[in-house]
């Protein structure tokens, strides 16, 4: 059947409302209940867009020529056009998704139009969102570039700069500015730096570096201790957390062991002995614990050098003297392997002058002056050589002033006074030249005021009392001044005291014994307040001795013999309480039996046979410590000088009216004594030891003898 095309388009496009399309058979396919409306009075326009689309493909496929294309009933065309009319897909229209989908769209255009709406504000949103993500992260890479930028600026200046300036002369005031203002930008992320490692890490070493500024004694610094502490301890905190959460850290570890020593080196001078071996002992357990895993690494390697023999200066000065020269001796196999390793690396060298001036110092302790001069004179050449290589380097500098000054101790120790002299003289030019360059060094003036009393006391040994009160005084006003600096700083109080107690000595010397008693009851005061802060520190005993000596020596001379006793015999409690702290120290047992020896000669007019006592106690100490060390002329010395001291009570009391027979047994120990005496003197004539101003001391004890001699002679026929 083949249908006209007014016909299907009268159909098709007339409004549903007024059309029984739907319902109609064949032979009346359309009942209007109005004449179907006029197409004419339609738009053209409106027509066509009608017609194109399913109306065309109806309409063509009625059409058909060939049966086959076309409908094959009234039924199946009625069926299209009604799901044309009803927005559905119809037959004569190819199949395809995006006509079944625009038709569905066309049906339901407000519930489309709705979701339209919806996933285009959903779109909308996730774009919006996306996009601000997306400026988000750019911002925060260029926040974090910016961030790194000013970071690696900061360490730049911090690290590098620091390093590149730290032992040029004059540097203290700009290494304090650098760190000040590197720390300041540092510090204000510290709260912020929770979670990130990297930084915590550089604000732990910012924190060390600044400390090290304010207050570290192993370097030119501020004289600020206590900001060295608190610096010290906010690096600790972070390093002891980061341990815990990560305990295999091995640059972590180092860290921590850095910061326990900086720690250690800051309370030593604060007056905390005890902390001060605590910590520098558990920086060396951090060092060897890893020293398996590291045994290659020759960094690790010199810093282990370093941190045995640190330890070993603390374990010295607590008087644990065993101990101590066991670490110095493992210091100096380090650095001997370092140096055999990298025959060029100075570093090496430096560690072993080091170690073998520690080594002399705690064997000079010991009673090895032989030793103890070997060891120093090594570590002098060492450092000689170094400052040839470098003469700019102001470290090396300092490390030579301070091995001319261990040698000139030594020196002393054996008798060699006017060697000793000529290296506390160089150790002074050091000093400042190295304080011209850089004045702000507090460390640098302390060394200097050290030079200027060590001076002072080879002056006082030959009775150049005038030239020692000058360099005493020389020390004095440095020492008062860096007190006042740092008045915390314990070992600051300390350079103090000795100063005053120096220029009182030398006061006293030339008879101005109330100034001179007035200056040395302030050097024993402040020693006494440092013992009762710090009781660990056994050489605040050896010092408070001293101090309690010479303040004796100036009342005994001003004929307050009373007074005098008792401080001779607070100085032997002093030196008794040092003896059971450290009793292998032998420099102690020959400042003790001094100690008696004193005592002996302001008892003996009163108190003769406790005089005697104190003698013998005297005399047993030195004898043995003769014995033991033989390169030690000032043991020698002081036994001369005690017998020759003891033989004279005896002579006293040989000269009183008395029994014969208890006359000549006193002459006869008197004689005796004497002539030990001399054999000493003669000894130390011989060998050169004798200090040009105890020569006179072989001619007085012949004349002993020969009065002694005399007066047995006397006594004879009455026996």
């Amino acid at each position: 059947m083949v249908y006209s095309l007014p016909f299907l388009n009268a159909i098709i496009l007339a409004p549903c409302p007024n059309c029984t399309v739907l319902t109609m058979n064949p032979a009346s396919a359309v009942s209007s209940k109005t004449p179907p409306a006029d197409l004419g009075v339609q738009e053209p326009a409106r027509i066509m867009r009608q017609l194109r689309g399913d109306i065309d493909n109806i309409v063509l496929k009625a059409l058909r020529k060939e049966p086959i294309r076309r409908y094959a009933s009234v039924e199946l065309l009625a069926e299209d056009i009604r799901r044309h009319l009803q927005g559905l897909p119809v037959m004569a229209t190819p199949d395809s998704a995006s006509y079944r989908i625009g038709k569905f769209v066309r049906r339901h255009k407000r519930g489309v139009a709705a979701a339209a709406l919806i996933a285009l504000a959903v779109t909308g949103g996730v774009a919006a969102t996306w996009w601000e993500a997306r400026v988000a992260v750019q911002e925060r890479g260029r926040a974090e570039r910016r961030f790194n930028d000013v970071r690696q600026l900061a360490n730049s200046f911090l690290f590098e700069f620091d390093e590149a300036i730290r032992n040029l002369p004059g540097s203290t005031p700009a290494r304090s500015l650098v760190v000040k203002r590197a720390l300041e930008y540092l510090d204000g992320l510290a709260a912020e730096a929770q979670g990130d490692r990297s930084l915590q890490l550089e604000i732990s070493s910012a924190y060390q570096k600044v400390a090290e500024v304010q207050g570290d004694p192993m370097f030119p610094n501020l004289g600020d201790s206590k900001g060295a502490l608190q610096s010290s301890a906010k690096a600790l905190a972070i390093l002891e957390s980061l341990a815990r959460a990560d305990p295999e850290n091995q640059q972590v570890l180092l860290d921590l062991a850095s910061t326990h020593q900086q720690i250690s080196d800051v309370l030593h001078f604060s007056g905390d002995t005890a902390g001060a071996v605590a910590h520098s002992g558990k920086a060396l357990n951090i060092y060897e614990d890893l020293a398996g895993s590291l045994a290659a690494d020759p960094k690790f390697q010199t810093e282990r050098a370093v941190q045995t023999y640190s330890y070993a200066n603390l374990l010295a000065l607590a008087g644990v003297l065993d101990e101590a020269t066991i670490e110095y001796r493992k210091a100096v196999e380090l650095s001997q392997r370092i140096i055999a390793a990298n025959p060029s690396d100075q570093e090496g060298e430096v560690h072993l002058a080091s170690s073998l001036d520690g080594l002399g110092s705690v064997l000079q302790e010991r009673g090895d002056t032989a030793g103890a001069l070997e060891n120093r004179r090594k570590g002098l050449d060492i450092r000689e050589e170094l400052t040839r290589l470098d003469p700019n380097n102001a470290h090396y500098r300092r490390q030579l002033a301070f091995s001319h000054h261990n040698v000139g101790l030594s020196l002393v120790a054996g008798g060699e006074l006017a060697s000793a002299l000529a290296h506390f003289q160089q150790e002074l030019r050091l000093f400042e030249s190295l304080s011209t360059i850089d004045p702000r060094d507090v460390q640098g003036r302390r060394n200097r005021s050290l030079a200027h009393k060590q001076i002072g006391d080879i002056l006082m040994r030959t009775d150049h009392v005038r030239g020692a009160l000058s360099q005493y005084r020389a020390a004095l006003d440095i020492d008062r001044n860096l007190t006042s600096v740092d008045p915390g700083n314990s070992q600051a109080v300390l350079d103090l005291s000795f100063s005053e107690s120096k220029v009182g000595a030398a006061l006293g010397k030339l008879g101005q014994t109330r100034d001179a008693l007035v200056i040395m009851r302030s050097a024993v005061g402040r020693q006494e307040s440092l013992i009762e802060k710090d009781p660990h520190h056994i050489l605040l005993y050896n010092h408070l001795a001293n101090s309690y000596t010479l303040m004796a020596h100036c009342l005994m001379d001003s004929a307050n013999t009373k007074s005098a006793i008792q401080y001779y015999r607070k100085a032997i409690a002093a030196r008794l309480t040092l003896l059971e702290k450290s009793p292998n120290s032998n420099a102690n047992r020959g400042a003790l039996a001094e100690c008696y020896t004193n005592l002996a000669k302001a008892l003996g007019p009163s108190e003769r046979e406790d005089a005697l006592k104190q003698y013998g106690d005297a005399v047993d100490l030195l004898e043995d410590l003769a014995v033991a060390d033989s390169s030690n002329a000032q043991r020698r010395i002081a036994l001369a000088d005690t017998l020759a001291a003891e033989a004279r009570l005896y002579a006293r009391a040989a000269g009183q009216v008395g029994e014969p027979s208890t006359r000549l047994r006193n002459w006869t120990k008197a004689r005796s004594l004497y002539q030990r005496s001399q054999d000493l003197w003669l000894e130390l004539s011989r060998t050169g030891k004798l200090p040009a101003a105890r020569v006179e001391a072989i001619r007085e004890v012949n004349s002993e003898l020969a009065r002694c001699d005399d007066s047995l002679a006397k006594l004879q026929p009455v026996q």
